[in-house]
């Protein structure tokens, strides 16, 4: 028996693209000799490419979920391959708490990754004009 797109399926496939924009975006971060918005790119074309809309997949909150996780696990992870002194010194110079810090940079991240996602959907997609009444 097949699964309606409002069950499990639907779920299935938002996991399924974050995690495709994630790896994708990871794999491109890897490379040293690339500038670090250029997985931008990746995540627009991945919106291009994705039928987004027909699985019913939010390509912004996908977007903005995955960029989050990759921007704050990837803060953490450096935070403790230098011991702290990357992430205490930016603290203290812009005289926020760590925490508020972290978050900070993973909504940063997600924002830019959720439009770059949601930009694709729409170039792919197409965008109805609305009248306004």
């Amino acid at each position: 028996m097949k699964r309606s797109i409002h069950g499990h399926s639907r779920n299935m496939k938002i996991i399924l693209t974050i995690l495709i924009v994630s790896v994708c975006s990871i794999i491109i971060e890897s490379i040293a000799i690339i500038p670090w918005w250029s997985y931008l790119i990746i995540v627009f074309v991945i919106g291009v490419c994705l039928p987004l809309n027909r699985w019913r997949v939010p390509s912004f909150l996908s977007g903005f979920t995955s960029g989050f996780l990759i921007w704050t696990m990837s803060t953490v992870f450096f935070e403790i391959y230098f011991k702290g002194e990357i992430m205490s010194t930016t603290a203290e110079i812009f005289g926020l708490p760590y925490i508020i810090l972290l978050f900070s940079i993973g909504i940063i991240g997600g924002l830019l990754s959720g439009l770059a996602l949601y930009s694709g959907t729409i170039l792919r997609n197409g965008k109805k004009k609305r009248e306004i009444s």
